[in-house]
């Protein structure tokens, strides 16, 4: 994930949709502006069934990319 965030941190949470546990999440502290961008990951284990991502943010941020591995 390659992300820029000027404000109060942000998180990304995945979860299992059949049964709404969290299985992975990745916090995204402020990079100071809008144009700072910075990477961040986190790990994630074998999935036994559909997930869904989430972004909780209270204020503005900017995503470049992000990829599954």
């Amino acid at each position: 994930l390659v992300a820029s965030n000027p404000g109060a941190p942000a998180k990304l949470t995945f979860t299992l949709v059949d049964t709404g546990t969290v299985v992975a999440e990745c916090e995204i502290p402020s990079t100071g502006s809008l144009t700072n961008f910075k990477q961040f990951s986190s790990s994630i284990g074998q999935l036994s069934s559909h997930g869904r991502l989430r972004i909780t943010a209270s204020g503005m941020i900017s995503l470049k990319y992000f990829k599954f591995i």
